[in-house]
């Protein structure tokens, strides 16, 4: 008799249930901060965002993430704070170019990115062969653990929300033996944040 091939999950399943968990796991991670929709730029969030050039400057002005830190200060002078994270400031540009300085749209956008970070785990889970039920688990447990809500609350925690997204995407592109790919997401996550380069030795842990 000719034995059936296992989901491409591992683990049991179904591509339909793992796509339904993953759907819940996205729901469940951002509830809890819907209200924080209502929050205004504070503390880093002015200095990063709202009174940075390098976010609500002129067209062209966005050029200078490449040579400026986080703060919109040029990196190479001696008071900078030397945090290099171009990719975070280009998607609050983004945020700014889409709705100009409301807060809600930035406060949104980082909700969102923490739910899809929490659907990945869940992907990832299933990609190592964790069962559903764990993996669902798990995934909900990172979702609503109260340890990330300096992160998606505080704007400039969108930081470490696109370093984590990047970097679980690059592990599980090499789990699916994407490697060229899973090496470029890992240093774009150090883009985001400098602590991403970090996946460069999970992908190393990995071979």
């Amino acid at each position: 008799e000719e034995k059936q091939p296992h989901p491409p999950g591992g683990g049991g399943g179904s591509f339909r249930g793992d796509l339904a968990s993953a759907a819940l796991v996205f729901l469940l991670a951002a509830a809890p901060y819907a209200n924080a929709t209502q929050g205004d730029f504070v503390f880093d969030d002015v200095f990063a965002v709202r009174d940075n050039p390098d976010v609500t400057g002129p067209y062209g002005a966005s050029g200078g993430v490449w040579v400026h830190d986080f703060w919109g200060q040029d990196i190479s002078k001696p008071d900078s704070h030397k945090s290099y994270r171009p990719l975070t400031t280009l998607t609050f540009r983004l945020n700014f170019f889409l709705s100009g300085l409301s807060p809600p749209s930035f406060h949104a956008t980082n909700i969102l990115l923490h739910a899809a970070v929490s659907s990945l785990l869940y992907a990832l889970c299933r990609k190592l062969r964790c069962s559903p039920s764990a993996s669902f688990l798990g995934a909900l447990v990172f979702a609503t653990h109260p340890v990330h809500t300096e992160a998606v609350t505080g704007i400039v925690g969108r930081s470490d929300i696109l370093a984590a997204l990047l970097s679980l995407s690059c592990v599980y592109l090499s789990v699916a033996d994407h490697h060229i790919l899973s090496i470029l997401l890992a240093l774009a996550s150090s883009l985001c944040k400098e602590t991403g380069i970090a996946s460069l030795l999970v992908l190393l842990s990995l071979e």
